[in-house]
């Protein structure tokens, strides 16, 4: 009978452990494929076995999240808060959080005051009685004392706890009291290992659940605040091969940084609004810039985050985004060069540049041009006036001169001659003036004027002369 049992128990474990061979994954929010699967991890729970991507180790320690997965063995991880782990449930990120903040509070308490192996060796009265009867694999009290100091160790204490709270069924069960809830098959692969595998682990008052874990389950949600409330968050080592285990690390080791809001001659610029937002939208910090440098911490390391100017200063223009990380030995890195001084990221806004209203100069050019066009149209109407004048008292000089010649043509032959002869001399004479005024007027700003040009003078004067002369001829004629 003993010997079906074990085959039986044995048989429920192999089936255990498929089940967890094939179980998914933990993933992380916005988890990027190979580009950030730097770390290796070599070992479990001790110091020096994290290391990042240029070797150096990191300070701290690695839990394993599923144990029945490949050991880590030096394989690529990428490492996240333990805040965007996607695949557990909101209670037992709380309790695992708990758990890894108050490591060494709740170690000395298993050891000093709960005592789980005295809980278990409470047990062996009833479990030696119904030996026969249990899905076991212990066959005496040695075995089972054996088994009982290996569960019950304070320096494993914190494993077993962490793959007790791991998976959402052991979520279901917490939240529901017990109605329709089941446990981890972290926490079944233990009953198979070290206890009895019960029937009904949830409401047996033997079960390894309700004698070891449910109570220290209960003082730990009860007694610890939630770390996330406080801003404190766990690194968690997601496998690169999902075929490995995922690890829980050390509490992050958060950063700060100092963020100066600067005008363009490097002052301090009061007034201005400013935010820090992370990766996910949500607003970490909001404050009104004064003559001081801002600071922030709790930020994660390595995390992106973006300064984003929400209202700038009266007479100034919002600055553009800024996108920055901080790393773990506090140097701030941003994505647009020379914005970064002595590890204090600097925001500068530059003066609003206020466009020049040219609406009445254009309409006073406008009144300008519109009175130097009317005058250009009454000089113009005025010289055409004054020239139809000079036009008209040309002709009428014409009627005047001939009449006057006609007169003149009936004096003597000789006065005649004295005229011709004079009348030569004064258009010689007359040409000399006029060369002499062409000489003078060369000289002198054009006035807009209507002017009679020197050679129509010297045309008028020839036709008058010949005029005369005709005159003349035909008074010879007739005397003759």
């Amino acid at each position: 009978m003993k010997i079906i049992r074990r085959i039986t128990a044995a048989f429920i474990s192999l089936i255990m452990v498929m089940s967890l061979i094939t179980s998914p994954v933990i993933r992380a929010e916005g988890e990027d494929e190979g580009s950030q699967y730097v770390y290796t991890i070599n070992g479990y729970n001790s110091s020096s076995i994290i290391h990042d991507a240029e070797g150096n180790t990191i300070r701290g320690y690695a839990y394993c999240l599923d144990h029945s997965l490949h050991s880590p063995s030096g394989n690529a991880y990428m490492r996240v808060p333990l805040s965007q782990v996607t695949d557990l449930s909101d209670w037992s990120k709380v309790m695992l959080a708990k758990i890894i903040v108050n490591r060494t509070a709740l170690q000395r308490y298993v050891r000093n005051t709960y005592k789980p192996q005295d809980r278990l060796l409470e047990q062996w009265s009833w479990i030696s009685e119904n030996l026969d009867t249990l899905n076991t694999s212990i066959s005496s009290e040695d075995s089972y004392n054996s088994r009982v100091r290996s569960l019950s160790d304070s320096s494993t204490i914190i494993q077993r706890m962490i793959w007790s709270v791991v998976y959402d069924d052991f979520d279901a069960y917490v939240h529901m009291n017990g109605q329709n809830g089941t446990l981890s098959e972290s926490y079944c692969q233990l009953e198979s290992r070290f206890y009895y595998v019960s029937t009904d682990p949830i409401n047996d008052p033997h079960s390894l659940w309700n004698v070891m874990f449910k109570p220290l389950i209960d003082y730990i949600d009860s007694t610890y605040p939630n770390p996330f409330d406080s801003g404190i968050d766990i690194w968690v080592y997601l496998s690169e091969d999902r075929e490995y285990q995922d690890m829980i690390g050390t509490v992050i080791s958060f950063t700060e940084v100092n963020i100066a809001k600067r005008d363009e001659e490097g002052n301090y610029l009061p007034g201005a609004t400013l935010q820090v937002i992370d990766s996910e939208g949500n607003v970490i910090d909001e404050w009104v810039t004064d003559d001081t440098n801002h600071y922030i911490s709790m930020l994660y390391p390595r995390a992106e985050y973006t300064l984003h100017e929400v209202t700038p200063p009266q007479n100034y223009d919002p600055a553009p985004d800024i996108t920055f990380t901080v790393n773990e030995n506090g140097s701030v890195t941003s994505s647009v060069t020379g914005l970064v001084e002595n590890d204090i990221l600097i925001m500068t806004d530059t003066l609003t540049v206020i466009e020049e209203d040219n609406t009445q100069t254009d309409e006073s050019d406008e009144t300008d041009e519109t009175e130097a066009t009317e005058e250009t149209t009454t000089a113009t109407e005025t010289t055409a006036a004054e020239t139809s004048t000079a036009v008209e008292a040309s002709e009428n000089n014409a009627v005047v001169a001939e009449a006057s010649v006609e007169t003149t043509a009936e004096t003597s032959a000789e006065t005649i001659v004295e005229t011709t002869v004079a009348s030569e001399d004064l258009q010689v004479d007359d040409s000399d003036a006029l060369n002499a005024s062409r000489s003078e007027r060369s000289d002198l700003p054009d006035t807009g004027e209507a002017v009679i040009s020197p050679e129509l003078q010297i045309a008028a004067i020839m036709f008058a002369a010949g005029i005369v002369l005709l005159i003349i001829r035909r008074k010879l004629l007739k005397d003759s």
